[in-house]
């Protein structure tokens, strides 16, 4: 067996089949040969976007520390913030909002992260958008 870190498309390989971020983020934060905690994927979201979609506060925080976009957009224009209210993912937009996400941010149809949580009834998520300041009128 060798020493040698694993290639990037073994580790994105294997982090999809098993579905696990904490494993995409070990592949890209701990072996050398994969720094870039901002690479995208086809639809241009990257590790922070699918560590706020599953929820997984620590990873986010850790991926925020290794220096992860908040602000990152995919191809829709929704950040980490719209995945994460669209999964009813509240742990993590607490983190996201603590560090500066945009809670009125729009994706290219003008949905902001209330609207996306809203729209897949993620009422806790939306509750907390709406304490911390969400713009209920926002077009």
């Amino acid at each position: 067996m060798s020493n040698e870190p694993p290639k990037k498309t073994k580790v994105r390989r294997l982090a999809k089949i098993l579905g696990a971020v904490v494993l995409l983020v070990i592949g890209f934060v701990v072996f050398a040969n994969i720094q870039d905690v901002n690479t995208k994927n086809s639809e241009e979201a990257t590790p922070l976007h699918w560590a706020a979609a599953k929820n997984a506060t620590e990873t986010a925080q850790l991926l925020i520390t290794q220096g992860a976009e908040i602000c990152a957009k995919d191809t829709l224009g929704r950040t980490p913030l719209h995945w994460a209210a669209w999964n009813n993912a509240a742990e993590t937009t607490k983190v996201l909002l603590t560090q500066g996400a945009n809670i009125n941010e729009k994706d290219q149809d003008g949905e902001t992260p209330l609207h996306r949580a809203a729209r897949n009834n993620a009422t806790e998520t939306a509750q907390l958008l709406l304490t911390q300041g969400a713009d209920i009128y926002a077009k």
